[in-house]
């Protein structure tokens, strides 16, 4: 029987994901050569062996795909052999228009918690701990395809460790774009409110200030929070008035789904959606505990908590050795954009808060925290009301294709929406456009926004109201295209 090769081409949540390493172990398994790569509409795989075995190679990419990804079409063709001798991964080709989806950042998976929490493991207490299956993506990313020297990681040079990793088929950080250790990668500083480093352990540090009740600002996956201890009443209330926030509810940050339960009741449809890749803030009616051991002021006169439990290895950390909870809201003002350029933040932070928790991986774009409430009828389910970390920018798919058309939003809790073929791609959650400053964020995350998925508008599509600062850009846009 002779050989033929099998030529694939892989479109949706591919790239980021751990995809080309799950390739190349079916490809071993299997005994297939060829070749796999991101390219800029996907991934694209050339095998070659008997029909049969191509075959079942086929089934198995559609079913077995790493659990990060999700596979929206594969297109694939048998061609004549060429007569490949091994199964290799090749560079990136950076060629041709992107239809690539950009994944989401990912919260931690267990197995990178279990190496934070293992005393014998090199990356024991590593606050940017990852692999492929979690960790920054959206928020780290320059360009596509998706490949180290176009996130801010490229700031960062493998050390001979994790370079092992990285090119080792059967580890999971095989290709790992954001991959790093304690040696090679990013490291924690803890400043002072005038912008002095304060000499110690970074973490030993905030966790001291916590407790003391003072206020840090924390640098983490897509801006910076303002955190406070949550069961601390006089620290709560100084948060507000800094951040001129007097009624409006915070969110709670948990380390797990154990300590969670005990302030908020959590309906068994919602367990798995706390601990997803996705770790969303989750609106939840309080229980008895809760109303005793949380500070009132975290959510005066609202029945529920808004929780969530900590995403990053960073927070997780910030949270060993606490009494409780911390709150956790976005540093920036009412109708301000969150900060999330270092000296931009540097600027502000010190009005809001005693000290800042920070870090040297830059954040190339904005992400909040995304934002669920508890639908009771006809049947409990969890309903979207802020779309941004762990969700943004993966796209809605429609019926039909649609011209390249950008939907400008609203001027409360603003966002847009670009289509490209049968994809709507969301951006991430804005906020609100009462200010110039929020103007100003809106159009940089805009243009961000068009260059990264490479995408020229035919229409723009505003709302009605004649007072917006969207329809206003609506205008400005369309003359200028």
């Amino acid at each position: 029987m002779s050989l033929v090769r099998l030529q694939v081409r892989v479109l949706g949540v591919v790239q980021g994901v751990g995809f080309r390493p799950f390739v190349h172990r079916l490809a071993r398994e299997h005994d297939l050569t060829g070749w796999v790569l991101n390219d800029c509409n996907g991934v694209t795989i050339e095998v070659e062996a008997h029909r049969a075995g191509l075959l079942h190679f086929l089934t198995r990419l559609q079913h077995e795909a790493p659990p990060a990804a999700w596979i929206h079409a594969i297109d694939h063709r048998f061609l004549p052999a060429r007569g490949f001798t091994s199964f290799e991964i090749r560079p990136s080709q950076d060629v041709g228009k992107s239809r690539v989806w950009v994944l989401p950042d990912l919260a931690t998976c267990p197995a990178c918690r279990d190496d934070i929490s293992d005393p014998g493991n090199r990356r024991h207490n590593y606050a940017f701990t990852n692999c492929t299956n979690c960790g920054p993506r959206f928020t780290i990313i320059e360009g596509m395809p998706y490949d180290r020297p176009k996130t801010s990681m490229r700031d960062f040079s493998m050390c001979p460790d994790c370079a092992h990793e990285y090119q080792t088929p059967v580890d999971r950080r095989f290709h790992a774009q954001p991959n790093a250790c304690p040696v090679c990668g990013p490291r924690l500083a803890f400043v002072d409110r005038e912008g002095r480093e304060v000499d110690g352990d970074p973490l030993l540090i905030a966790r001291e200030w916590i407790l003391e009740g003072r206020i840090l600002g924390v640098k983490g996956l897509g801006g910076y929070h303002l955190v406070v201890d949550a069961t601390n009443e006089a620290a709560v209330l100084e948060l507000r008035k800094r951040k001129q926030r007097p009624f409006k509810p915070f969110a709670l940050m948990y380390p797990d789904l154990d300590a969670l339960s005990r302030h908020v009741g959590v309906p068994a449809f919602a367990r798995p959606l706390l601990v997803s890749s996705q770790a969303p803030i989750l609106l939840l009616g309080r229980t008895a505990t809760g109303n005793e051991e949380v500070a009132s002021a975290v959510a005066p006169d609202s029945p529920c908590f808004g929780v969530f439990i900590a995403y990053t290895p960073l927070h997780q950390l910030l949270l060993q050795g606490l009494n409780g909870p911390l709150v956790a809201t976005s540093a920036n003002l009412s109708e301000q954009p969150m900060l999330y350029d270092d000296d931009t933040a540097m600027e502000h932070l010190p009005q809001w808060c005693d000290g800042i928790l920070s870090h040297n991986r830059r954040i190339v774009r904005p992400a909040d925290d995304s934002v669920l409430q508890v639908i009771e009828r006809p049947d409990p389910r969890p309903q979207l009301l802020r779309r941004a970390r762990g969700y943004a920018p993966l796209p809605i798919l429609t019926p039909h294709e649609l011209p390249c058309i950008l939907a400008l939003g609203g001027q409360m809790n603003s966002t847009f929406a670009l289509s490209r073929g049968r994809e709507i791609i969301l951006s991430q959650h804005l906020g609100n456009l009462g200010s110039y400053e929020a103007q100003l964020s809106y159009r940089e995350v805009l243009r961000d926004f068009l260059d990264l998925h490479e995408l020229q508008p035919e229409r723009v599509v505003h709302d009605m109201h004649p007072d917006y600062f969207t329809t206003s850009l609506a205008d400005e846009l369309s003359d200028r295209w």
